[in-house]
């Protein structure tokens, strides 16, 4: 019973350790509107080592999610996304450090004009036809 304990205090420790990691870069994102690129790398890294712990002490005959249910489904799609993770990195780094995803208003297919004198500037919005973002 002491390490089915110790098993499942890992498993709480390392999703607490997660969800902070993420929000402290989902927070950078939001002040800074940009995260440095190691920085987000060493995160996934670290997420995706820390995942691949928890699958094999978690799912391991004498851990908590031996058995078929939420905590060994969810333990391997944690693991899964965080290998996401890690190949958006990896295509990133490849792609010389420009993103795949719309990161503004123009990229995005919208460009703000102003077409009437009163002050009131108009949207117009390009057609998202040919975009290869999407």
């Amino acid at each position: 019973p002491d390490a089915y304990c110790g098993r499942t205090t890992f498993g709480i420790v390392a999703g607490v350790i997660g969800t902070l990691v993420c929000l402290a870069i989902v927070g950078m994102k939001i002040a800074a509107s940009s995260v440095p690129f190691v920085a987000e790398c060493c995160a996934a890294l670290v997420l995706t080592t820390m995942n691949a712990f928890v699958v094999a002490y978690i799912i391991s005959p004498a851990g908590p999610g031996s058995s078929l249910g939420n905590l060994y489904y969810f333990s391997w799609i944690s693991l899964v996304t965080c290998c996401m993770l890690i190949a958006s990195c990896f295509e990133t780094y490849k792609s010389g450090g420009e993103s795949s995803t719309a990161t503004n208003a123009h990229s995005a297919g919208a460009e703000m004009t102003s077409t009437n004198g009163n002050g009131v500037e108009d949207i117009a919005v390009d057609p998202l036809d040919n975009d290869e973002n999407i």
